[in-house]
């Protein structure tokens, strides 16, 4: 049984082809990357998202009432997972670097040292800003970001 076939074998009215499609407008995912098969990808963030809302929730499957916490907990997963890094990079792949420095942090006038923010790092995910290098990703993270939006749907389980 192939990820997209689980997929749907655990969800009731959400059309998972319409999804995917719509995730890949949002998420800026081209029609063909040479290196990363990126809709193999956008499975796994589809997969691993629909098992946290399973297990938050004690639900079976996954009604439409949980859409939209659904997309954003994909776009946080997707992002938080560096997959957007690596799109970029099957893109770009071939193509000279571009310079990694952005604006100055710190100027040192001693040993004349200068400083630099890398470029993109911080970046804000459906409202919240986390910063680059700061993050070890753990689906902890978002159990607790979407805790009480998982809780209304949540089934007591005994």
């Amino acid at each position: 049984m192939t990820t997209l076939e689980k997929i749907k074998s655990k969800v009731t009215r959400i059309d998972i082809d319409e999804l995917i499609e719509r995730l890949k407008i949002e998420l800026k995912i081209p029609e063909e990357s040479s290196n990363v098969d990126s809709e193999k990808l956008l499975e796994y963030a589809l997969y691993d998202t629909l098992l946290i809302i399973l297990d938050v929730t004690h639900l079976k499957k996954v009604d439409d009432s949980l859409y939209s916490i659904w997309v954003n907990m994909i776009k946080d997963y997707w992002y938080l997972n560096k997959y957007d890094e690596l799109v970029k990079q099957s893109e770009t792949s071939g193509e000279s670097e571009s310079d990694t420095t952005g604006d100055v942090k710190a100027i040192a006038q001693g040993n004349e040292k200068i400083e630099f923010y890398e470029k993109g790092s911080t970046v804000e995910i459906n409202g919240t800003r986390y910063h680059a290098g700061t993050i070890n990703f753990d689906t902890n993270l978002l159990r607790e970001k979407y805790k009480s939006d998982l809780y209304r749907h949540r089934v007591m389980r005994w």
